[in-house]
């Protein structure tokens, strides 16, 4: 029932730990709870059954999207040119997975056209994992170019970030995926281990 934007920060940054706090405190109590071996009920409101919380919902299509039910992840965003960056980039890495490259480069552009527009609206992060959404599409579907230009607005955009932020290593292996696209084996390996 907590809200995790009020569990405060560990060294600045509490986007880093929240999973750490998750897996330390949550999920223990979850388990235990699932192992009592009597029944139980429990309610669940508000923000956690993602009412009125958009970001919820997106979280949601990104889990889907993770598991591999691209079918349930697109459900859950939406795919209208005039939608929100963040529902266009998770529609453009649905599209990745099914290989359409079509969708792909037609909705990826107009996510990061979007992204571009709101940018001055929206933590750097969030736009960072818009272009590393939409850059991973590109590289399904062989746009080596365009995945390029994705990771370098990642690098920008992640620039001082902490090297331990899962953005920077996204970035890079978007980066990875566009030099070897264009056979530039030498530069996807600097990339990568860099």
């Amino acid at each position: 029932g907590g809200d995790l934007g009020t569990m405060g920060d560990v060294g600045g940054n509490a986007a880093l730990y929240i999973g750490d706090y998750l897996r330390n405190h949550v999920h223990p109590v979850a388990r235990a709870v699932a192992a009592l071996q009597k029944p139980y009920l429990c309610a669940v409101i508000g923000v956690a059954t993602g009412a009125d919380d958009e970001r919820v919902r997106r979280a949601l299509a990104q889990v889907e999207l993770t598991r591999g039910e691209l079918d349930r992840a697109e459900v859950l965003v939406n795919t209208e040119p005039d939608a929100s960056p963040m529902d266009l980039a998770i529609a453009t890495a649905v599209a990745g997975y099914r290989r359409d490259h079509a969708t792909v480069v037609a909705r990826g552009r107009t996510a990061l056209e979007a992204a571009r527009r709101v940018q001055d609206d929206l933590h750097p992060w969030d736009v960072a994992g818009m272009h590393v959404l939409v850059g991973l599409a590109l590289v399904e579907v062989g746009e080596g170019a365009e995945a390029l230009a994705a990771a370098d607005r990642v690098a920008s955009l992640v620039d001082g970030a902490p090297p331990e932020l899962p953005l920077v290593a996204q970035g890079l292996i978007v980066a990875a995926g566009a030099h070897r696209l264009a056979g530039r084996i030498e530069p996807a390996l600097d990339a990568l281990w860099s």
